[in-house]
């Protein structure tokens, strides 16, 4: 399995460095690699946002966040997307009533760090949207 690279900006507290993302999508499994200054953290789950999700379980304890739309909270990955893309694409949940249609995202593109959280919120924020 050949891993794509991605650069991405990586932050903690008011702290912002480069950072690389590798990853790897097939049918049965995702890995992930983040590289930084806390050396790399690597995860092989059953797709690549869950993979990527044990990634930022790893760095969170660390203080560590990564600003791509993959650690937002509101954003999720289900359903025939995730299924389609190998958990590389993610939904947007709607913010308003106003605009209900979701749009899909690239996982690792970058996001403002704002929107980045915890993966407990993320979770939270998907359970209330989606009744998981």
């Amino acid at each position: 399995m050949s891993l794509e690279s991605v650069p991405v900006r990586a932050f903690r507290g008011s702290e912002f460095v480069e950072a690389r993302i590798e990853y790897a999508a097939c049918h049965e499994s995702g890995e992930v690699r983040a590289h930084g200054p806390w050396g790399v953290v690597r995860a092989v789950r059953w797709d690549v946002f869950e993979s990527f999700r044990e990634i930022r379980r790893k760095l969170e304890p660390l203080g560590w966040f990564l600003a791509v739309n993959g650690a937002r909270y509101d954003v999720y990955c289900m359903g025939a997307t995730r299924n389609m893309s190998n958990g590389t694409a993610v939904h947007e949940i709607p913010r308003t009533n106003e605009t209900p249609d979701m749009r899909a995202l690239y996982i690792f593109d970058p996001a403002e760090p704002a929107l980045v959280s915890t993966v407990e919120k993320q979770e939270s924020t998907g359970r209330k949207y989606f009744n998981l």
